[in-house]
């Protein structure tokens, strides 16, 4: 878990709220008697206009809806873009919902007066809902309860020179990246559902590294002393923008020669994203 910087507390969502949070993840203690969420069921708004309107289609995301509910959402035809050439962008939002659960980790950026705040935390995806925790002493902390934020997730990225191409006079420098931007709001969690994302966090990471950690193995002091230093923040999803550029504009004989650059420099996921996108 993030450790702690500074005491400060933000404001908990109600106790029916968050037990309701604690069976969204499954939590031993809500089974059986607890009701879909209502953050779990509300629409999500796909795209937004220039003048700040909501555009798009609604779908319902359900309790035990997954990357699924995403899927049915996808393809929506007015949709913001990270990337202006549509060969990088998708609106598959299944795939970057899959991208984030895959990295995990994100920056998290919002507006306070006339400045930025970004913070950097996991976030683990959980029935089409973003989770996270940052230590109580973040400056961003208070801020967060109420308000939109927007969550980005990139990785990997490789760059690329124009001496690999066939016709090198005619290139200039690129990378080939994949990142995906989510924007939505933000509640924080009370103490339950924190302690069941921090089980769930456990238990989606530590498979990962070939480890069995869980927080039955602390100290239940501990434990506690470091949930009291920490908030927990569920964010919905209403705008997904996804950019997935690994050479799609590029025949397929560049592309080889491409995989064959990266491997050479030791580059293996970026030969690897190439061999995603074409299907070799």
């Amino acid at each position: 878990m993030v450790e702690p910087e500074r005491q400060r507390h933000a404001k908990p969502v109600d106790p029916g709220h968050h037990l309701e949070q604690r069976a969204a993840f499954g939590h031993p203690a809500a089974e059986g008697i607890m009701q879909p969420a209502p953050l779990l069921g509300r629409p999500l708004r796909l795209g937004r206009a220039k003048d700040g309107a909501r555009i798009g289609s609604e779908r319902s995301i359900g309790h035990a809806m997954g990357l699924g509910a995403l899927a049915a959402c996808g393809n929506s035809g007015n949709r913001e873009v990270v990337h202006p050439n549509p060969a990088f962008s998708t609106a598959d939002d299944a795939a970057a919902l899959a991208h984030v659960s895959e990295v995990a980790f994100a920056h998290l950026f919002v507006a306070e007066n006339a400045r930025m705040l970004v913070a950097h935390a996991p976030l683990p995806v959980v029935d089409g809902v973003l989770w996270l925790h940052l230590a109580n002493r973040n400056a961003m902390t208070p801020l967060l309860p109420g308000r939109r934020a927007l969550a980005r997730v990139g990785g990997p990225g490789s760059y690329i020179s124009p001496d690999w191409y066939e016709n090198p006079a005619n290139m200039v420098p690129t990378w080939n990246y994949r990142t995906t931007e989510i924007e939505g709001e933000v509640q924080a969690l009370g103490r339950d559902a924190l302690e069941a994302l921090l089980v769930r966090a456990a238990a989606t990471f530590e498979p990962r590294v070939g480890q069995g950690w869980t927080m039955d193995k602390m100290e239940r002091r501990r434990a506690e002393a470091m949930m009291g230093a920490i908030t927990g923040f569920s964010m919905t999803i209403d705008t997904v923008r996804h950019t997935d550029k690994a050479s799609q504009n590029r025949s397929d004989a560049d592309a080889k020669r491409l995989v064959a650059a990266f491997a050479a420099v030791g580059d293996g996921e970026g030969a690897a994203q190439i061999r995603r996108v074409r299907g070799w």
